[in-house]
């Protein structure tokens, strides 16, 4: 299982970011980072000079690492000059950078950081097999934070004091994390996610899985929709659909390309909730729409501009 969901990006995060770091742990002693995925921005290696020595670049793939491959995947960036390093101010200005860049202050040693967020690249489910956690991703952050114990959160954030990246609705965020206890580490045993963890994080990131889907088939089909209103729109209607009994991923798809199409009221019209409630085991609902006549077609788009 890995939750790699396309492009998602919320735009630019800009400096703005900057404004919410608390610059007293700073100068107590923290140090700030900033934690790239790579897999999402491509030029990364153009912008790195080897002969800045404002920054230490570090990658996260641990033994995995290959040289050539190093750019593509989790890296660790530390700032020495802070707010005011350079390749920071680039890095956040970028175009998409709400999709690829996080920023972290710790008060960790820097090594010991490293290790844990290398360790934190993988996690074991309850069936023994193990995948790639890509709490890197800035979209899938706040989802990943949002299902760990209390237990794997004292684990993950050991030493970090504030994790900042932009939210699903477009708004900067700062996550405050005060001190935890330090935390041992098990190199041998990634940190183990229930299965409801692993229900519960893939209810959330499922709205990314859709839009990445009807982008893929048409760019401009998300168009109707604000960008910032977007992971909410898709999350309500995923929950109706559950609620209706359309559960396969074929079927989200379509219930969310309808929903597109008529408006997020579209499912309390009688043909919707008829073909949901028709579908069984020998028939999908998606293919109960496909049965649908020209005329009703235009009947649903008639009444549903009624309600909008």
């Amino acid at each position: 299982m890995n939750l790699e969901l396309g492009d998602r990006s919320t735009g630019a995060v800009g400096e703005g970011m900057l404004e919410l770091l608390d610059r007293r742990l700073l100068d107590d002693g923290a140090k700030l980072y900033s934690l790239i995925d790579g897999a999402k921005f491509s030029r990364l290696n153009r912008l790195v000079s080897p002969q800045d020595k404002s920054i230490e670049l570090y990658s996260l793939l641990g033994e995995a690492a290959v040289a050539d491959a190093v750019y593509a995947g989790p890296i660790l960036i530390l700032h020495k000059a802070r707010e005011n390093c350079t390749l920071l101010a680039k890095l956040l200005d970028e175009y998409n950078s709400a999709g690829f860049i996080s920023l972290i202050v710790s008060a960790e040693n820097l090594a010991d950081l490293v290790k844990r967020l290398v360790w934190l690249t993988e996690v074991r489910h309850e069936d023994g097999t193990e995948w790639v956690m890509r709490y890197y991703d800035p979209t899938i952050l706040p989802h990943w934070l949002d299902v760990l114990d209390v237990e794997q959160r004292t684990s993950a954030l050991s030493g970090t004091l504030q994790w900042l990246f932009k939210n699903v609705r477009g708004t900067n965020q700062a996550v405050d994390f005060g001190i935890f206890g330090s935390a041992k580490i098990l190199d041998s045993r990634p940190m183990l996610l229930s299965d409801g963890q692993c229900d519960d994080l893939m209810a959330l990131a499922m709205p990314y899985i859709v839009m990445s889907q009807l982008s893929n088939d048409n760019p401009k089909v998300l168009d109707k929709i604000p960008k910032n209103e977007r992971y909410d729109f898709f999350y309500r209607q995923i929950e109706v659909a559950r609620g209706l009994k359309v559960i396969s991923a074929v079927d989200i798809k379509t219930f969310c390309i309808l929903a597109v199409m008529f408006g997020p009221e579209f499912s309390t019209h009688p043909s919707i909730i008829k073909a949901a409630e028709s579908s069984n085991a020998d028939i999908s609902f998606s293919e109960k729409v496909m049965e649908w006549s020209a005329e009703q077609w235009e009947l649903i788009e008639a009444e549903m501009l009624l309600l909008s």
